[in-house]
């Protein structure tokens, strides 16, 4: 595209504006303006990087990498220690069930619980022996042991039975049995029980 010039009366040249000429003009300054913006703000980040450079080393200059070791090796201690908490199991669940449950006129003479397999399922068989004066009180705890682990355990106490039942000159025993869940004994709550 050629310029437009123009001769005036005097002889002298002029460019004659045309609105393709403005436009053009336009366009390059627009193109000058964002060049010149992109180097600025280019500029800026340069030194927003520069700064966080600085920043950076500050805070490396002030690690305590003996601290961060330590902390490594705690968390390392710790995951090779989570599969033994994850199977850790807490008797102290059922004595705290029995110390809120037993009846005070009935006498825990033993207590065994040891691990079963029911149906290819791992279980605890939990063997109380107990003891009364009369066997209605035996009856009573029995009762309330079955309704109280229902109620606290919901559905991990399996089954509740009489095993034995001897007559004594002064008291009444009998041997209760109940097949608990592993997860009553779960020191830490499993990710299903959360």
């Amino acid at each position: 595209m050629a310029l437009p010039i123009a001769q005036t009366p005097k002889g002298e040249t002029k460019i004659k504006f045309t609105p393709e000429l403005i436009t053009l003009i336009e366009f390059t300054i627009t193109i000058l303006l964002v060049i010149l913006g992109s180097f600025l703000y280019l500029k800026i980040l340069q030194g927003q990087r520069e700064a966080l450079k600085k920043e950076i080393d500050t805070l490396q200059s002030q690690r305590d990498l003996t601290l961060e070791k330590e902390i490594k090796r705690e968390i390392n201690f710790f995951a090779r220690l989570r599969p033994v908490l994850e199977n850790h199991t807490a008797p102290s669940k059922i004595l705290g069930f029995l110390e809120r449950n037993l009846l005070p006129n009935v006498t825990v003479n033993s207590l065994n619980l040891e691990p079963i397999t029911e149906e290819g399922k791992k279980m605890y068989k939990l063997t109380l022996n107990l003891s009364a004066l009369s066997p209605e009180i035996l009856i009573e705890q029995f009762y309330i042991l079955r309704e109280m682990a229902q109620k606290d355990f919901q559905k991990e106490f399996q089954k509740i039975n009489i095993g034995g039942v001897s007559i004594g000159e002064s008291e009444y025993k009998i041997v209760l049995e109940m097949q608990i869940t592993p997860k009553v004994l779960n020191y830490f709550p499993t990710e299903e029980q959360k």
